[in-house]
């Protein structure tokens, strides 16, 4: 990506200079000349630009004072240009990048050239970074599911993971959950626990079924896009047509 530059001097043998010496720089385009400091605010309100070369010593206004009058909400990065090095403190007190004393050669511009270079690099690494960490901020947070069920039954007290169940079956006002060699009731309904298990792993293929992927064995098609299907537990469950969407992903390769 090119470095647009801006070029600010009130002397045009300066500017010619400079433009020479710039177009011999491959990463580097030369966007605009201006001759006093109006010039620069007027180019920048129509214009952007990643650099500006700026001279100090202009009639009217100084480079200090131009920066002074932008009125922008990010200011190009600036390097100062300037036959008087007693202005290289209050120079770098305004964040100047560097400070170029006339005369200057083509091996001075390019070591100023490459702190610009690796200043636009950190700070797009920066901005990059605020993006993706504002990003992650607006995300919505994960939504957590069960891992585990904690189920009472005649003064008993069951753990049973979630992966462990094979199927869940509608009984009346109850749910029977199925493991491998066992069977729970709970009080919920079907909808309320769909909401709750990870739709990765249980999908509802039956008003009155519930299955989990990971423990479908087979499944055998009976017409009008209904299946038996046969689960790890030896059950044997029943889809309904109106969920075929929810298996239609399984039988795709």
């Amino acid at each position: 990506m090119n470095i647009k530059a801006l070029i600010v001097d009130d002397e045009v043998l300066a500017r010619e200079k400079m433009l020479s010496l710039l177009q011999l720089v491959n990463d580097v385009e030369v966007v605009g000349q201006c001759s006093n400091g109006l010039e620069v605010i007027q180019f920048l309100q129509q214009h952007t630009c990643d650099l500006i070369f700026l001279d100090i010593q202009m009639p009217e206004m100084t480079g200090f004072e131009v920066l002074q009058h932008l009125q922008l909400t990010e200011l190009p990065y600036i390097v100062f240009v300037t036959a008087y090095d007693q202005y290289a403190l209050q120079a770098f007190e305004v964040h100047a990048l560097d400070y170029l004393l006339k005369p200057f050669d083509r091996d001075r511009l390019g070591q100023t050239l490459q702190r610009v270079r690796k200043q636009i690099a950190q700070d797009r690494e920066i901005s990059q970074q605020k993006k993706l960490l504002q990003l992650m901020q607006n995300l919505p947070p994960a939504k957590s599911y069960l891992e585990r069920m904690v189920i009472k039954e005649a003064g008993k007290v069951f753990f049973v993971k979630t992966d462990e169940i094979s199927c869940i079956e509608a009984a009346g006002n109850y749910l029977k959950l199925y493991t491998q060699n066992s069977h729970h009731l709970i009080r919920e309904t079907m909808q309320s626990i769909m909401q709750k298990l990870d739709p990765q792993s249980f999908i509802r293929i039956h008003r009155s079924w519930i299955v989990n992927l990971e423990h479908i064995r087979s499944m055998e098609a009976y017409g009008n896009n209904e299946y038996v299907i046969y689960l790890t537990n030896s059950q044997i469950v029943h889809s309904g047509r109106s969920y075929y969407d929810q298996l239609k992903p399984l039988l795709q390769n």
